[in-house]
């Protein structure tokens, strides 16, 4: 039989991901969770078998400066003010935050011997939460590692980006690129459109 698996959605927009990993595991026994600060979005997640949490993934437990998008869309809110995509409000609110580290931690003894998949899509975030996850060998538990990299869009060099790939490596973390484990076609709609699609199949 195989082992359960759990989905952790960090940057779950309209839950489309959480869609996506429902129907390309159906029959699989499956938790899921999605962090989420923007409350426009939340209501995408009514008919959902999905755990939300109404918060920004983060480091600490701190309510931070959030930076709404104002796209069509709602693409790419940001706790980073220097995130030069998504068309931010560049007048932050304050949203909740969860130390991902320390939840993760806390969850792992009950989900046994689960097959957990961890989805990075912070929009900037994913360098100060992987460092922390590596420090505080949250990381070693998640048998699978999907990355959304945003480097080029915060103002990171790329220097600074390549160094976090030496640390995911030299810590024998393989990772892949998210949305790259989608189909191609997948890839090139926008987050709406996958959703829409989506949702039109049955879970």
């Amino acid at each position: 039989m195989d082992a359960r698996i759990v989905f952790v959605d960090c940057g779950g927009h309209c839950g489309c991901s959480c869609r996506y990993f429902l129907q390309q595991h159906s029959g699989r026994e499956i938790e899921v969770h999605s962090f989420e600060p923007t409350p426009a979005l939340w209501p995408h997640y009514s008919d959902l078998p999905v755990t939300l949490h109404k918060a920004a993934a983060w480091i600490d437990e701190s309510p931070r400066d959030f930076y709404m998008s104002t796209t069509e869309f709602l693409e790419g809110g940001s706790l980073d003010a220097n995130k030069t995509t998504g068309g931010l409000n560049r007048t932050p609110v304050q949203v909740e935050c969860i130390d991902l580290s320390k939840w993760l931690l806390e969850r792992y003894e009950s989900w046994g011997d689960s097959e957990i998949h961890l989805k990075l899509d912070c929009e900037g975030a994913e360098y100060p939460l992987l460092e922390k996850l590596i420090e505080t060998n949250a990381l070693q538990r998640i048998n699978r590692l999907y990355v959304d990299w945003h480097w080029h869009k915060i103002g990171m060099p790329q220097a600074a980006h390549e160094d976090m790939l030496r640390k995911l490596i030299l810590n024998k973390k393989h990772f892949e690129t998210w949305p790259e484990i989608f189909t191609p076609e997948y890839c090139k709609l926008t987050p709406q459109v996958r959703y829409k699609l989506v949702k039109k199949q049955a879970i």
